[in-house]
């Protein structure tokens, strides 16, 4: 719930939410359509196996009919109702911005860890940047326009 609260909250709302379901055991398929109900952004992919992560984020970049990915994974949230529209109209009004890899919070039950390396990448610089950042690792922290993944950078 607080995964979807943060995304609905948004002030800014042209986008689309493409849930992937892979083969949840508890009750995350009762709350997804709990919020189906009350948002027609959201779309639902019921995988009957198991695929994992990783097959799961190609299954809904392949439904995705927008310009830009965020993948969000169910255990984070977005901090600040206006963080997507900063994002949109503060920098990807610029037609060279390819990717905005922004700050994060990382929290565990022991640990809580803040990464802020936020960098703007274009096309041209884009694949040494990313390799430079101290926090490639997650996807969750950027947004890419949807190209940048057909050209392979």
């Amino acid at each position: 719930r607080e995964c979807l609260d943060s995304i609905l909250n948004q002030t800014f709302t042209d986008y689309e939410i493409i849930i992937v379901n892979d083969c949840s055991t508890d009750n995350t398929l009762n709350i997804i359509n709990e919020y189906i109900k009350k948002d027609n952004r959201i779309k639902l992919i019921n995988n009957s196996v198991n695929v994992g992560v990783g097959k799961c984020r190609i299954i809904g970049f392949n439904e995705s009919v927008g310009e830009y990915i965020w993948y969000i994974d169910s255990d984070d949230y977005i901090v600040g109702d206006d963080l997507l529209e900063r994002i949109m109209f503060d920098f990807f009004n610029d037609s060279s911005i390819d990717m905005i890899v922004f700050p994060y919070i990382s929290e565990s039950k022991i640990h809580r860890s803040r990464f802020f390396t936020p960098f703007i990448c274009d096309d041209k610089k884009c694949k040494e940047k990313v390799f430079q950042c101290d926090n490639f690792a997650t996807i969750w922290n950027r947004i890419v326009k949807k190209e940048i993944y057909y050209k392979g950078v």
